[in-house]
């Protein structure tokens, strides 16, 4: 049984300032290209990934809403829609909640799956 590809969206704002503590920063597209890459070499078709920057194109409403309602820092990282990461966001951070939503994934998957006879 294949299962759809895990979605793995980032938001940022390139025109938006960062705080200058520890607590967001901007990504620049070799980030993004990075962390695309490098996913994309360990899950191979299973990862995909979106950058959406919040300057240029227009994100779900209910997202903008949720990023503003709880003031949450940029980039904020959503597994299938949901959001899981906020501010400093690291390759890590979304592989490990990747690792997390594949558990489910499987989990789920070994429960539904009927026993042949």
């Amino acid at each position: 049984m294949t299962s759809a590809p895990i979605r793995v969206t980032i938001f940022d704002h390139s025109k938006e300032e960062h705080c200058t503590g520890y607590c967001g920063v901007a990504w620049s597209l070799e980030e993004v290209a990075f962390v695309t890459e490098h996913l994309k070499r360990k899950y191979g078709d299973a990862v995909k990934v979106e950058y959406i920057d919040l300057a240029q194109s227009k994100a779900p409403p209910e997202i903008i809403d949720r990023i503003r309602t709880h003031n949450l820092p940029l980039p904020v990282v959503a597994i299938n829609g949901v959001l899981k990461l906020s501010g400093c966001v690291e390759y890590r951070g979304i592989m490990e909640a990747i690792e997390a939503q594949r558990e489910v994934i499987g989990e789920c998957q070994r429960l539904w799956i009927e026993p042949t006879t």
